[in-house]
């Protein structure tokens, strides 16, 4: 039991040296190369520049003609027919009710109770000129909300790869690491101060819009 944890304490005062070593070597040539290098870094509120980009795609890439309905205004007319439908099935499934004049002889009391809906009378229902029509109605509305959230998608995504490139592109050949601000990101900066690049990348992107183009649905 000894012997054992003797070699354990060898092992672990081992791996303390050597990463004591690891660290006098970095250390050592950070020392030596201090002068000749100096690490840039910035920060970046990308929430405010991710928002700025969104605006820039979502003017490039409007709606398609056939799906550019206001959004409130589809809600309001897809809760209207839906309402418009409900309403109508109620009415004529009512009409479908067994009463005791429809159930009066034994037999048929056993099958048509009454209180219960005639189930052939339940399934013309569904076939009414009216309601069928507002169902279509429906589902073209449907299909243009499905439409308008794929457009909605593409646009965010090409957003997003744009603010990667042009983050890339304007930071290149000025920092070497560009941290997040909006998300409280420095844990610790010894010396208090960073760069914001917030407004001049904000700045650059108005003063040439970039291009940003989707594919058509």
């Amino acid at each position: 039991m000894l012997k054992a944890l003797n070699y354990k304490t060898r092992m672990i005062v081992k791996n303390i040296s050597i990463i004591f070593l690891a660290l006098f070597l970095v250390s050592g040539c950070y020392e030596k190369d201090e002068n000749s290098y100096r690490f840039e870094w910035a920060t970046l509120n990308s929430r405010l520049v991710a928002s700025e980009i969104l605006k820039i795609s979502k003017k490039q890439n409007p709606y398609p003609t056939e799906i550019n309905i206001d959004t409130n205004e589809l809600r309001k007319n897809s809760r209207n027919i839906s309402n418009q439908i409900s309403s109508l099935t109620r009415t004529a499934k009512s009409k479908c009710l067994i009463d005791k004049s429809q159930a009066s002889e034994r037999r048929e009391l056993s099958i048509r109770r009454p209180g219960s809906y005639d189930k052939e009378c339940v399934s013309r229902i569904s076939s009414d000129p009216l309601i069928s029509d507002l169902r279509i109605k429906k589902e073209n509305l449907d299909q243009i909300s499905i439409l308008r959230s794929t457009h909605d998608k593409r646009v965010k995504e090409a957003s997003k790869v744009h603010l990667d490139i042009l983050l890339r592109e304007y930071s290149k050949d000025k920092f070497d690491l560009v941290l997040n601000n909006d998300r409280n990101s420095i844990l610790y900066n010894k010396s208090g101060l960073s760069i914001d690049i917030t407004e001049a990348l904000l700045n650059a992107i108005r003063a040439s819009e970039p291009n940003i183009k989707i594919e058509k649905i």
